[in-house]
């Protein structure tokens, strides 16, 4: 067994599995969840994804919304008749006596100028043929600046995410908050995150999920704590592996790389974790290795290939660890390919949490849903303000009876 995992629950909560994760930044609980636990997590993910449909905010205001509305109507739009009495009727010629008269010699020649130009492209489009074309899109594929059609591709073949589920879902509401009786899905959370992370007090700030299909491009590296509306040294994710409830191969799920020891790095670079405009400034999310090559102290790390997420497994990921999806190569060909914005059943695999300890407080950036827009939770928060509230933000775990 690699050195970064273990094999339950009980297995996380040594000392030996604990330095591992603080050391490298990650650890990997194969069967952290009971078959119980995991179905019911996974069938309350189901539902709150086709209860969400095609949105992945749970609502967004109009001004934040990247659809384009094209205002097509097929009856010309009547203005009201205005007096004509102030148009003048002084002719262009009369207003400057320098410009070319119709009829003359100069007008006929740049008319037959643009005609000439007009022809000579008509002709070139006659002469394209097949070879000719592919003549074309052999040399266009050399160049180092990519169509943007080709662009768009790489963004939208991506895996399906929903975030923020947990609030309108019942059944994840019941499985998440703290339970006096049986410990359930977040107790168990929340206490791992505790003793991994050595905090008193763990939040839940975020929840989301991600969906599985085949031939899918990978993600760029990057790290939690880049798009986080706090920064604290401590904060981490834990990646649920979720059922396969339709019966397609857990093999079309994308995997992990992740970077070791690379939240050390990025921690110390930027003043345990509070000035990050270097890291926005050098992300890019057309190239997967772009933010490690930028980072000269990143170079020397190794970059490492996870096992595929079991359901029932939990990935522990400190929030300034790199890490990126991989793209899915294997699956059956005759999968239907869904776009992320098509309406329909999905197959999500991974249930992801952010989590957060207490008093972390909000850096004031406008740069997410949940800060920019007025139904995210930090629509109303102020630079500073604490993360404190029970109801938006619960209490996953807390070690000791304290205010």
């Amino acid at each position: 067994m690699p050195y970064f995992c273990v094999k339950n629950g009980r297995e996380l909560l040594t000392s030996a599995a604990i330095k591992v994760y603080r050391q490298h930044g990650f650890i990997l609980a194969e069967s952290f969840f009971s078959e119980k636990t995991t179905h019911e997590l996974s069938m309350a993910v189901r539902g709150a994804v086709i209860k969400r449909g095609m949105n992945p905010f749970p609502a967004v205001d109009p001004q934040n919304n990247m659809k384009v509305k094209l205002d097509h109507k097929m009856q010309p739009r009547i203005h009201p008749l205005e007096p004509q009495s102030g148009i003048p009727t002084q002719s262009e010629t009369e207003m400057n006596p320098k410009a070319p008269r119709e009829g003359t010699s100069e007008v006929r020649k740049d008319k037959n100028r643009a005609q000439q130009r007009v022809d000579r492209a008509f002709r070139r489009i006659c002469r394209l043929n097949y070879h000719s074309v592919k003549a074309g899109l052999q040399a266009l594929r050399g160049r180092a600046v990519k169509p943007i059609d080709e662009a768009l591709d790489t963004v939208f073949n991506t895996s399906k995410y929903w975030c923020f589920l947990w609030e309108g879902s019942p059944a994840l509401r019941g499985l998440l908050e703290p339970n006096e009786g049986e410990k359930r899905a977040g107790d168990l959370l929340g206490e791992a995150a505790a003793a991994l992370s050595g905090e008193v007090v763990i939040r839940l700030y975020s929840d989301g999920v991600y969906e599985a299909q085949p031939f899918i491009n990978p993600t760029p590296f990057t790290f939690a704590g880049l798009n986080s509306p706090f920064q604290n040294p401590y904060a981490l994710s834990a990646m649920i592996g979720l059922e396969d409830l339709d019966g397609a191969t857990h093999a079309e799920a994308p995997r992990m790389a992740v970077m070791p020891g690379s939240h050390r790095v990025l921690l110390s670079s930027s003043a345990g974790g509070v000035d990050l405009e270097h890291f926005r400034v050098f992300s890019k999310i057309f190239d997967m290795g772009f933010l490690p090559r930028q980072t000269p102290e990143l170079q020397g790390l190794p970059v490492i290939q996870l096992p595929a997420l079991r359901p029932g497994g939990v990935l522990f990921l400190h929030n300034f660890t790199l890490h990126a999806m991989l793209p899915v190569m294997e699956g059956k060909a005759t999968f239907p390919y869904i776009p992320p914005a098509a309406r329909g059943p999905r197959n999500p695999f991974l249930y992801n949490l952010l989590l957060m300890p207490d008093r972390c407080k909000f850096d004031g950036e406008r740069n997410s849903w949940a800060s920019r827009d007025s139904h995210g939770p930090l629509y109303t928060y102020q630079k500073g303000q604490p993360l404190t509230d029970d109801r938006q933000f619960p209490i996953l775990h807390r070690a000791l009876d304290i205010e």
